[in-house]
């Protein structure tokens, strides 16, 4: 059939679940992301989604920074941002960011920096969709960048630890812990 573009933010984690529901197979794992395959088909996405992203490096880890074995040629494809990466290490230190259809907040902390707020970034992407206004620590924009904040720390907390789906066999008929049905059922 044909293709179809998306219009919305869509992430990473959203290729298993579409992929899953394409083939018709239930997922049997914990995961994050969504299905975007209704949005393939033309159904509008969830009003006010939003994707996340983390990454980067410390500057205390230049092993980690590319080129820190040595440099690709200049003429080399990977060049760039090879070369960004060793003059301006903050511009790849670790970072997390929120973005919805209308706004991208970037977070970045380095121990190297005093003053972190001079590396965060957020961008209005209806008015500047190329991300070259850096709005942040505009007053008129607080408001906007307290919610992404919440939004991005509300996602931290919902995926940073899971509970297997099912019980482990190797578990064994202990006394404690034993799934709630279980304690429920002898008495």
């Amino acid at each position: 059939g044909g293709g179809g573009v998306v219009g919305e933010p869509i992430q990473l984690f959203d290729i298993v679940p579409t992929l899953l529901e394409l083939a018709g197979v239930p997922a049997e794992h914990v995961h994050f992301g969504s299905s975007f395959l209704p949005q393939l088909h033309g159904a509008p996405a969830e009003v006010g989604r939003a994707v996340f992203a983390e990454g980067g490096f410390g500057t205390h880890e230049p092993r980690s920074h590319e080129g820190y074995g040595g440099m690709p040629s200049e003429f080399s494809d990977y060049y760039p941002k090879v070369a960004q990466q060793q003059s301006y290490p903050l511009s790849v230190c670790r970072a997390v960011s929120v973005r919805t259809a209308h706004h991208k907040l970037v977070l970045r902390s380095d121990p190297s920096v005093a003053d972190e707020s001079l590396v965060h970034e957020l961008y209005d992407l209806r008015d500047d969709p190329l991300e070259l206004s850096n709005l942040y620590g505009e007053v008129n924009m607080s408001a906007i960048t307290a919610e992404l904040r919440s939004r991005l720390l509300r996602w931290y907390i919902q995926t940073s630890d899971t509970a297997p789906r099912r019980m482990d066999p190797r578990d064994g008929d202990y006394e404690w812990p034993q799934p709630y049905a279980a304690r429920t059922a002898r008495t």
